[in-house]
């Protein structure tokens, strides 16, 4: 029998900031999108994209399933949105791709 992992993000829910000048938000996998939409209300910004289930969807899903949503037409897939990740590998090694940069050529594209 094969050894699984189950992998909870319920508590990796935190919105750790929003960049006024760059129009960066920085959250953890298991915000709910809704949230992040709320939160972002009070800076007159919205997330580019919506699903319809906004209210029980975490950010770490729908970045794993490139899920576009009801906008994806209008504004592009979800993978073109995400500037950088901090990811730990089963090793335990922290992978650190957070970067900035709207546009960044370096190296291979981990996203």
């Amino acid at each position: 029998m094969a050894d699984e992992v189950i992998l909870l993000m319920k508590h990796m829910n935190k919105i750790e900031g929003f960049d006024e000048d760059t129009n960066i938000l920085t959250i953890q996998p298991g915000c709910v999108l809704q949230n992040a939409n709320e939160y972002l209300k009070q800076y007159d910004c919205e997330m580019p994209w919506d699903l319809g289930s906004r209210g029980t969807c975490m950010v770490g899903g729908n970045v794993s399933t490139n899920a576009g949503g009801l906008n994806v037409v209008k504004k592009g897939l979800l993978r073109g949105y995400i500037l950088g990740m901090e990811v730990v590998l089963p090793t335990g090694q922290i992978l650190d791709l957070t970067n900035t940069n709207r546009k960044d050529n370096t190296g291979f594209d981990l996203k």
